[in-house]
């Protein structure tokens, strides 16, 4: 099975001028969405442009790739294996974005309301965790890998540690009662 220089050359070039096109298009956006953000009071909309600006650099270079993809004349099974991993990244792209700006935003919140609790902690690392977490299931799941036993097996761990700890939990909560 022999491979032509045009069966590389096309979607080779088609990746790149859409890859390229949508890269210029991101650019233009997020240029009119800054000056947009500056007229606004609030920061939230400079927090979202900031956390999605990386990650849509990948976004642009994967749809180019997809469109590559889509053009060429490869055997199915390596454009199933192409696309999915096109897939894995977006994904994985999206969770950090999603991680990023949830840490970011729930900062801002508590800035903004004047706790006298610290921005960062055990919340804003639990919230990013779960995040992060759910993701990579996501990815295990696409890859086809189940993971209702992981889960499971998760599920009866935390069983055995809280069973474990109950009376330190039950000291802890007591300790955080009274301070109350």
């Amino acid at each position: 099975m022999s491979v032509g220089l045009k069966e590389i050359v096309i979607p080779a070039a088609a990746a790149l001028i859409s890859a390229s096109v949508l890269l210029i298009a991101r650019s233009v956006a997020f240029r009119f969405l800054h000056r947009w953000a500056e007229k606004t009071e609030t920061k939230v909309d400079d927090i979202i442009i900031k956390s999605l600006k990386t990650p849509s650099i990948y976004w642009c270079i994967a749809i180019g790739l997809y469109i590559g993809v889509a053009v060429s004349d490869f055997p199915e099974k390596y454009v199933f294996y192409f696309s999915r991993a096109i897939h894995i990244i977006v994904i994985l792209s999206i969770t950090i974005a999603t991680a990023s700006l949830s840490g970011k935003i729930s900062k801002n919140y508590i800035q903004k309301l004047d706790l006298p609790i610290p921005t960062t902690g055990l919340a804003y690392g639990i919230l990013k965790g779960t995040i992060l977490v759910v993701g990579f299931l996501i990815i295990l799941s696409l890859l086809g890998v189940s993971i209702t036993p992981l889960i499971t097996a998760l599920g009866v761990g935390g069983l055995a540690v809280a069973l474990a700890l109950q009376d330190t939990l039950a000291n802890l909560f007591a300790g955080i009662h009274i301070l109350v």
